[in-house]
């Protein structure tokens, strides 16, 4: 979630606010034009998506008296490198606070009418459309790995976590032609995640961290019997959901190889208590597996550690999910760790922790609503 300052957060929370939004664009780290009006957009986040970010605006084609149509690679809109750096602002009275929602790299532009139409894709997109020209077999650790597949494209920032579960990479590793895939690879092995930052640096993070989850999103306005206090971060509009039993397991297992040649295994189970697919619930009695196999993987300690994570990710894709239709909040980004609410009981604690996996946010007002879709955290 981002952050803003006290004064915006309670407007933001009282849900009666004006929005705007500006976009900035450079090139090579120099700013090409630095104020450009947002006449309408959306940003949109799919976690599952190889590239999760998306956004298009409408910007005008006249801004200070010049014409943004691009007619040379370097003007600053054209498609060549070029990044927006989007900003939302929310109207404090007489002064305005912005929040930045990240950088994008310009894909397609179309003039409609007096109007120019830009789509914008996450930073993540240099990395998928730069396939290996030749067979990449790193010979470092995973932390060196990711900086050799990722930069100079992107900056990476490992956090503590990941940094701590660092190791060598085995000499078995080997990819032909996908860099992304390859990332995605050690990360699954590490076992981590990576996201892009609103500041434009990919963060590299324990696979089951989503920080702490700062407030929680309910139905219907509820009032806290103790301190009086409204405690919603949305105003839910609608809410609807899907759920099925396709794509659910209960037992994950890693295998790799140990540097004797022999075959290593880890093997997880679910078995949470009262875990609606857990082995010692009515899911299933016998393991319905999902299978993994990496030469990341060296140690059976290792195996299990990914077994581990992967049992959880899959937990996750196949978790009810939820779609809220909201007053929108540009302090949302996708993979907020929150807490949902329903109506059915006024007991705070019984909330739901909850993962934003998709999210369409309109960047001005009279845009209409944020829609959200959330899987719970089990």
């Amino acid at each position: 979630m981002i952050d803003v300052s006290d004064e915006c957060a309670s407007i933001l929370n009282n849900r009666t606010f004006t929005m705007s939004a500006r976009a900035s664009v450079s090139l090579g780290g120099t700013v090409l034009l630095d104020d450009i009006p947002i006449i309408t957009g959306t940003e949109e986040f799919d976690d599952n998506l190889r590239v999760p970010e998306r956004i298009v605006i409408n910007v005008p084609r006249i801004v200070d008296g010049v014409d943004l149509i691009p007619t040379a690679t370097t003007d600053p809109l054209a498609p060549y490198g070029q990044r927006l750096h989007v900003k939302i602002g929310i109207g404090l009275g007489q002064s305005t606070e912005w929040l930045n929602r990240g950088e994008f790299l310009i894909q397609e532009v179309r003039l409609d009418g007096t109007e120019i139409q830009v789509t914008a894709v996450g930073l993540l997109a240099l990395i998928e459309e730069a396939r290996l020209v030749a067979p990449f077999k790193p010979t470092t650790t995973l932390t060196n790995t990711v900086r050799t597949l990722i930069e100079p494209a992107l900056t990476v920032l490992v956090d503590a976590g990941p940094t701590a579960l660092d190791r060598a990479v085995p000499a078995g590793l080997n990819e032909d032609e996908d860099r992304l895939g390859l990332l995605e690879q050690v990360l699954t092995a590490w076992p981590a995640r990576a996201q892009m930052h609103p500041a434009g640096y990919l963060q590299v993070l324990l696979a089951d961290d989503y920080g702490d989850d700062d407030g929680f999103v309910q139905l219907y306005n509820f009032t806290d019997p103790l301190s009086g206090n409204v405690q919603n971060l949305a105003n839910i509009i609608e809410v609807g959901g899907a759920i099925t039993r396709e794509g659910l397991y209960n037992t994950a297992v890693a295998r790799g190889q140990a540097a004797d040649g022999q075959q290593i295994i880890g093997v997880a189970y679910d078995t949470t208590p009262g875990g609606p697919t857990s082995l010692r619930g009515n899911f299933n009695p016998l393991p319905v597996p999902i299978f993994y196999y990496s030469p990341l993987l060296t140690t059976a300690q290792q195996c299990q550690d990914a077994a581990a994570s992967i049992l959880t990710r899959k937990a996750a894709q196949a978790a009810q999910r939820l779609q809220m239709r909201c007053v929108p909040d540009p302090r949302f980004v996708g993979n907020d760790l929150i807490r949902y609410k329903s109506r059915r009981s006024s007991d705070l604690d019984l909330q739901t922790p909850v993962v934003i996996e998709r999210l369409t946010l309109p960047y001005t007002s009279g845009s209409g609503p944020m829609t959200l879709v959330v899987r719970e955290v089990t």
